[in-house]
């Protein structure tokens, strides 16, 4: 069985638990569509777990795409500060749900640390948000995003439009997302979307069922 969650957040009972009610086997596989770092309160147990799994594949998310930024810029330690502004990103982070992910690492030993530097590192593709961004009509103008895990916004017969949508945080592509079986088609029409692609290279469509066959 192919089963798929996201937006763990650091919650390792209620994920453990998870595991246990679907009744996990070696025979399943998890795929964890970003997000397992951050406010909860052992984000870095869940990504050793994570880690130690064989039939679970994590999709790097924006919050671990931004803690592995900062153990690239900042060193395993956290202490290679070259300026103000890397010091006032990381005190926004902590304050951000960044804290309980801090306080974990810090536990590790330098083994444990490198192998999750490794680890990330190694993850191919990164979707920054969860959740759809959606718009009232055709080319509208107005985006709709979902801020937090406990917001959404429902797909009606006044919105039209749902952009599904993964953007490569490596190398800032922009890229379309499919759910649909034997779809080559995009989700959003024929749109040019310039109010995002003017920053982002628009790749070819990527269809998330394939991912799960």
């Amino acid at each position: 069985m192919r089963y798929i969650i996201s937006d763990i957040h650091g919650c390792k009972k209620e994920y453990l638990e998870l595991l246990r009610k679907i009744k996990f086997s070696d025979e399943d596989h998890l795929y964890i569509l970003g997000d397992v770092l951050d406010r909860g309160e052992d984000p870095i147990g869940v990504l050793l777990d994570v880690m130690n799994r064989k039939n679970v594949t994590l999709i790097m998310g924006n919050h671990e795409h931004l803690f592995y930024s900062f153990l690239k810029t900042l060193g395993l330690d956290f202490s290679n500060f070259k300026s103000e502004d890397e010091k006032w990103d990381f005190r926004a982070w902590l304050r951000d749900g960044g804290l309980s992910t801090f306080e974990g690492y810090l536990n590790l030993t330098q083994e444990e640390k490198k192998s999750i530097y490794d680890y990330i590192g190694s993850r191919k593709a990164c979707f920054c948000k969860a959740g759809y961004m959606l718009r009232d009509w055709d080319d509208s103008g107005q985006v709709y995003e979902p801020k937090t895990v406990k917001s959404a916004y429902l797909v009606n017969c006044e919105s039209t439009f749902a952009y599904l949508f993964g953007i490569d945080l490596f190398t800032n592509e922009f890229v379309w997302l499919n759910v649909a079986k034997n779809s080559k088609s995009r989700v959003a029409g024929d749109t040019n979307l310039s109010f995002l692609t003017d920053y982002f290279h628009l790749t070819d469509v990527m269809n998330m069922y394939d991912f799960f066959l």
